[in-house]
């Protein structure tokens, strides 16, 4: 499945031929089920964001992608679209969600809560999938500089900057690692956890 998600017309657009693209690549198809479900958290804005990963998803392995997205104006931006959104905030997702996805999916996002908030919400989002969870986030300081309400959206906000492996060894049981460069503009930190 690796080569069929680097030779994805979305992933070719991110450069995949990139270390990072590659190894992120392969730590997707670990979680992946085919036909399967997926929650994605987060929408952002732009048309790329809501769609490029959703597309991908649903052809190479046919899943129906859903996401969580917290932010009002995203919501209703999206409401209606290709791909369902549900109102809710990752940190009490136990509220708004009861239905199991077979993926979770929370890319570049525990960047945007407090540190003592990653390990509750990672433990929520296991609960609630079949097969595992994959989360990301910036790894090194490059993207620090993002520190208004980009998109009058204050969950943009990056809480934690200067993100390390190192940062998230309290996560038991996750494998935790990075790719792509530090501190560079594809530098990220991969968090997952497979059922068995």
């Amino acid at each position: 499945m690796i080569n069929k998600f680097l030779n994805h017309p979305v992933a070719i657009s991110w450069g995949n031929t990139k270390e990072s693209i590659i190894t992120l690549g392969k730590s997707i198809c670990d979680v992946m089920v085919e036909d399967g479900t997926v929650l994605m958290i987060g929408t952002g804005l732009a048309p790329a964001q809501y769609f490029d990963w959703p597309n991908l998803l649903s052809d190479i392995w046919g899943v129906n992608v859903t996401y969580l997205e917290v932010f009002d104006g995203y919501v209703n931006k999206w409401k209606g679209g290709k791909y369902p959104v549900i109102k809710g905030d990752v940190r009490e997702i136990d509220k708004v969600i009861s239905t199991k996805y077979d993926t979770i999916l929370w890319l570049q996002g525990p960047e945007h809560v407090h540190k003592d908030d990653v390990k509750p919400i990672l433990e929520q989002l296991y609960n609630l999938c079949n097969k595992g969870v994959l989360c990301t986030c910036p790894w090194g300081s490059y993207y620090d500089y993002q520190n208004e309400h980009t998109n009058g959206n204050m969950y943009e906000n990056h809480i934690q900057k200067s993100l390390t492996v190192d940062d998230f060894s309290y996560l038991e049981g996750y494998e935790i690692f990075g790719c792509g460069v530090y501190n560079g503009g594809d530098g990220q930190i991969v968090i997952k956890k497979i059922k068995e």
